[in-house]
Formats: structure tokens, sequence, C-alpha cells
């Protein structure tokens, strides 16, 4: 089960990691807990984020639930992944505008 803490942290990390890149690139944050927390703490935001799967994950490994670490765990896979899709999608936006202005020159 800590390897499923473990994983659950790195990919916070990860999610983190992207959510800005991906804000950066002029994509917005869905999750209205973590949207609520970047209006109120600007750059800061990720400390919340941080603590709240710190304290997630270690309620479930004090109480020795499993099951509920690896489904924390899979969700968090989830949100990487649905931020690759992201990524991907707002690259190829950017592409087409770019040669849009390109091709009006």
């Amino acid at each position: 089960m800590i390897y499923a803490f473990i994983l659950t942290i790195l990919l916070t990390g990860i999610d983190i990691y992207q959510t800005n890149i991906i804000l950066a690139m002029g994509g917005y944050e869905k999750n209205k807990i973590i949207k609520f927390f970047m209006e109120r703490l600007g750059k800061w935001w990720l400390i919340p984020k941080c603590l709240i799967t710190v304290i997630a994950g270690v309620v479930i490994l004090y109480f020795d639930i499993e099951l509920w670490m690896w489904t924390i765990c899979t969700i968090q896979a989830f949100v990487v992944g649905w931020n690759v899709r992201t990524y991907i999608k707002q690259s190829n936006n950017q592409q087409k505008k770019e040669e849009k202005v390109s091709n009006a020159d």
C-alpha cells in the first residue's frame, strides 16, 4: 500500500507540473476546489493541493484501507492522462492559430 501512496504523491507532482504548463498555454482549471485555491493563493495554490493529497493518503494509510489508496492513485493517474490529452489539444490549437496568422501575412 505504501507503493500506491508514493505513486500518488509522484502523480500529484506531475499533475501540478502539467497544470502549470497548460495554464501558461491559456488553459484553465476544471476542478472547482483547486480553482478556488488558485484564485485565492495565486502561484501558491499547489500547497493545499499537496496537503490534501498527503493528508488523505496518511488517513488512508492509518486506517489501512488499501483499496482506497489504489483508487486515489488510479484517479490521479487518469488526471495525469487527461492533462496529457489537454496539452496535446492546446498545442494543436496553438499551431493552427499560428498557421492562420502566417498564412494571412
